[in-house]
């Protein structure tokens, strides 16, 4: 009998896990240096440039990159593999080709009403794009494999290659350093993810045309029902940005982007281990047509026990720890941090139950969820606000209501699903 709770799988929970949290505290030890070696237009730049990359991102793979963790055998997974690489090249040859036609046309000029330097972040984002894509191929086929020493090794290498890039652009006051210091930083992690994909067990010769073409057709339902709501959902997590550093000024935008940097994005690490380690266990237990829910239970409580963590360090040290962190200029940053970690913490959470969308095929729900989301945050722009903190304080409750809602049709789905299959 399939038993998640053995100590082999706890093992490599805690091997991803301590890798995770190692890699987080690579950059973590130089946010002091950063925040004094960059301001906040050019965390404001790179919030922007993060954006758009996760928004092109949802194209670069068209939904087809679970296929490499849930297909029933290698040779489908190899060459689901290959289809997402041959999307990715596809795309990015075509938005730079749309960028070309923007520039010499001069709409592009009109961009710099967001920020000064948004024609170089555009020049970057689709080859960006595209070592991101690629990068989490390896990734999922790292986990099908179970793989984990590869996974934790590439994430951790990822982390060092970013900081100290940048840490070295910052030091020669190089001009764009914060941006340039992250697209070359994921370029060399494509390239080491790359070699460890060479040295696994992945097989060039299975590739097969007829097998692409049976993917493409067999899990067609991916991009139908889940590529829109999922754009739909990048955008209203974009949106923000675009809106603050618009409405609120590049200073303020540079505040927002470092708080989704101290606490949406070291969250999002955790709930990443989580689906790691996961879906191919909720894949074997739907295959087998045995219960799931326990395996959501064994997920959401350690991150209860983080949350409770994360919150109090934040609430402790709201001021005076994050204003000796990022120094005098992110000045009334810590309030707005604390305030903003709940819908982060549950957005980890959803995060990371939300697994069970994509292993039991069961796409329509998670594309619904992504359109009610995008819905609500289009509410928030519509409701007056004066100031920036007051958009923060609205935007937390609606992203927290949304996805603790998010959470809990999940939970009864997967109770319904094992009632059924009972």
């Amino acid at each position: 009998m399939f038993n998640f709770l053995n100590r082999n799988n706890l093992r490599l929970v805690w091997k991803v896990f301590s890798g995770i949290i190692l890699s987080q505290l690579i950059p973590l030890v130089f946010i002091p240096i950063f925040s004094r070696l960059f301001s906040p237009d050019d965390y404001a730049l790179l919030g922007i440039t993060m954006v758009l990359s996760n928004i092109l991102y949802e194209f670069y793979a068209l939904k087809y990159d679970k296929v490499i963790v849930i297909s029933s055998n290698h040779a489908n997974a190899i060459n689901a593999a290959y289809f997402v690489a041959m999307i990715g090249v596809l795309l990015m040859i075509v938005v730079y080709l749309f960028e070309s036609c923007m520039i010499i046309g001069g709409i592009a000029d009109d961009l710099k009403k967001i920020h000064s330097d948004m024609i170089f972040s555009l020049l970057i984002l689709p080859l960006l794009t595209l070592f991101m894509s690629l990068t989490n191929v390896f990734n999922l086929w790292f986990q099908r494999l179970q793989l984990t020493n590869k996974i934790v090794n590439l994430k951790i290498l990822q982390m060092i290659m970013i900081t100290f890039i940048t840490l070295l652009l910052g030091i020669l006051k190089y001009p764009k350093g914060l941006i340039i210091g992250y697209f070359l930083g994921w370029m060399m992690t494509f390239l080491i993810g790359l070699f460890f994909l060479i040295r696994s067990d992945f097989k060039i010769s299975l590739y097969s045309y007829e097998i692409i073409k049976y993917i493409a057709k067999r899990y067609i339902k991916f991009p139908i029902y889940t590529l829109f709501p999922s754009l739909l959902y990048v955008l209203a997590l974009s949106l923000p940005y675009i809106v603050v550093n618009k409405q609120y000024g590049n200073i303020n935008g540079g505040f927002f982007s470092m708080i989704k940097q101290i606490t949406s994005v070291p969250l999002s690490y955790f709930s990443l281990a989580y689906t790691q380690i996961y879906l191919r266990h909720f894949s074997k237990q739907i295959l087998y047509k045995k219960q799931v829910s326990p395996l959501l239970k064994e997920i959401v409580f350690p991150l209860l026990i983080i949350s409770i963590i994360v919150i109090s360090i934040l609430w402790i040290g709201r001021n005076s720890l994050l204003r000796w962190l990022l120094g005098e200029k992110w000045n009334g940053i810590g309030e707005l941090a604390s305030l903003y970690v709940f819908a982060a913490i549950f957005q980890m959470i959803f995060t990371s139950v939300s697994i069970f969308f994509s292993a039991s095929e069961n796409v329509r729900i998670d594309g619904s969820l992504k359109f009610v989301y995008f819905i609500m945050i289009l509410g928030v722009f519509l409701i007056e606000k004066k100031s920036f903190q007051e958009f923060i304080v609205l935007y937390t409750i609606v992203e927290t209501v949304f996805y603790l809602f998010a959470i809990l049709i999940t939970f009864y789905l997967t109770v319904r699903y094992d009632k059924k299959n009972s």
